[in-house]
């Protein structure tokens, strides 16, 4: 699962997960939302996740998913480079 509020951002990682994997069925969601409606119907093995999401950020989106969800990994996408998100990323 994608989860990234940028659709042109989202469309690059898709094509580029598709190329990599052609098999890979990958589900997308712009926002928190949106993400936890798709994971309930169909719960994902692997989220990209950006940290810069409407309402809610994906740092404590991870750790709502990874409390009903602990087996799905995650993985934080984000531009900033700073040692307090790549911290929090790690906690969560």
């Amino acid at each position: 699962m994608l989860v990234e509020d940028s659709a042109s951002f989202r469309q690059i990682v898709k094509d580029n997960l598709q190329d990599q994997f052609p098999s890979m069925d990958i589900t997308e969601a712009e926002d928190g939302v949106e993400a936890f409606q798709k994971i309930d119907s169909h719960p994902p093995n692997l989220i990209f996740m950006d940290i810069t999401l409407p309402e809610e950020n994906g740092l404590e989106l991870t750790r709502k998913i990874k409390a009903d969800y602990p087996g799905v990994i995650i993985i934080i996408l984000t531009s900033h480079d700073s040692t307090e998100y790549r911290e929090a990323a790690i906690r969560r």
